[in-house]
């Protein structure tokens, strides 16, 4: 069943998949939906599966028009929800995404290296996952590696799409 909740928010139940190609788990959306979003690419929404796992994601384009919504385990943990089960899906689209809220300690680290405007040009989805992961430290050294490893990866890719710009 699709259930549309004012012009933005969608409501449907559908089954969690794991993507064979890629490993990944997710709910493919209903064509009726993808089709009322006009959009074929990535498209920022706010979610909730199951009424319990709240999270911001985009939806991906799964071909042919379609989209795709991914669930990491953290959020199948949550809904309950393994390969093969149906789930309630909420979703809130989004006409641009949501800011990210970079921790302090991160924004300093990242200000200091002069890396913050490139970490700010990854998709909002891959900062969230990163934030997430940082913030999940159980021990304050465990946050800074992680937080110093996000300094390095976020220059070798400053640097990688440098390369990639001057070759052209």
């Amino acid at each position: 069943m699709v259930k549309s909740i004012g012009e933005r928010t969608f409501r449907f139940v559908a089954r969690v998949v794991r993507v064979a190609s890629s490993g990944f788990y997710a709910v493919d959306v209903p064509a009726k939906i993808s089709s009322a979003l006009g959009k074929r690419g990535p498209v920022p929404v706010s979610a909730r599966i199951n009424s319990v796992a709240e999270f911001r994601a985009s939806l991906s384009p799964a071909g042919g028009g379609r989209h795709r919504l991914r669930l990491n385990a953290r959020t199948r943990g949550m809904a309950q929800a393994r390969a093969g089960d149906s789930v309630r899906v909420h979703i809130t689209v989004h006409d641009r995404p949501l800011p990210v809220s970079i921790p302090a300690d991160l924004k300093t680290a990242l200000q200091s290296e002069g890396v913050l405007e490139h970490f700010q040009t990854f998709a909002p989805g891959k900062q969230l996952h990163i934030i997430d992961w940082i913030t999940r430290s159980a021990r304050p050294e465990t946050r800074e590696k992680r937080i110093q490893l996000t300094v390095e990866i976020t220059h070798r890719r400053r640097e990688k799409r440098r390369k990639r710009e001057t070759s052209k």
